[in-house]
């Protein structure tokens, strides 16, 4: 049995971006979508991309600048990302404010293990380096690890010895991923400048094992130069 799954992150409230990944998952015939946070704070469509990504999304993560929004961090800081969360906390009323509560930024499935950071902490850590990619691999249960908050596409593949391999990512190259390795994979950002950035996880059961590859998308956002920003 093959089931595709598309994976987004750090769409960051740009309503563009988002219908751009989602039409593209559409037409690509995936019906299931994850999503691994930072997707309603940060630009100026956090209903929007509220209403979108909890409408389509079998999982959502929250991510750090979601915290920003439930915890409420504009009550002390100013300017940036504090504006940003103060503008989606009007935005999006209090029935989505409780909705966004709920979510939890680590999700433990039987075949992969979602995070918005990184284990050593789920919202804010960073997972950018070989030697972050080694300790997050070691720290997981399974062999399958998604991550996102960095906004870089990244593959990282654990090793007998030393540090994980790290392969270019080229975009709509296929990847196997060896089921005898820890993997730790990072769609790149929805709002990436470049173009909206997502990743298909493709996994094949013939009731032996699993058969896991990737491919990394990226799709154009008409009339848009980058992550449509108001801050």
């Amino acid at each position: 049995m093959v089931e595709r799954i598309a994976v987004f992150t750090d769409v960051h409230a740009d309503a563009p971006a988002l219908h751009s990944i989602l039409n593209a998952i559409e037409e690509a015939g995936i019906s299931k979508i994850w999503c691994l946070g930072d997707f309603c704070s940060g630009g100026p469509d956090p209903r929007q991309c509220f209403d979108w990504t909890t409408a389509n999304c079998e999982i959502v993560l929250a991510g750090n600048h979601e915290l920003f929004v439930t915890h409420k961090v504009f009550m002390q800081y100013q300017g940036g990302w504090a504006d940003a969360a103060y503008y989606a906390y009007q935005e999006l009323g209090s029935k989505r404010l409780q909705e966004l509560e709920k979510l939890s930024s680590y999700v433990r499935l039987p075949y992969a293990e979602l995070i918005h950071g990184a284990m050593t902490d789920p919202a804010s850590d960073y997972i950018r380096t070989d030697a972050d990619a080694f300790m997050n691999l070691n720290m997981i249960r399974g062999n399958l690890l998604l991550f996102g908050h960095t906004h870089q596409a990244a593959l990282y593949i654990s090793q007998v010895k030393g540090l994980p391999k790290k392969p270019e990512i080229v975009i709509g190259q296929e990847y196997e991923l060896p089921n005898n390795f820890r993997c730790a994979l990072n769609p790149g950002a929805g709002c990436d400048n470049k173009g909206a950035r997502w990743m298909e996880l493709i996994l094949d059961d013939d009731e032996r094992n699993v058969m896991r590859r990737v491919i990394w998308h990226q799709t154009d956002v008409p009339g848009h130069g980058g992550m449509n920003s108001i801050f």
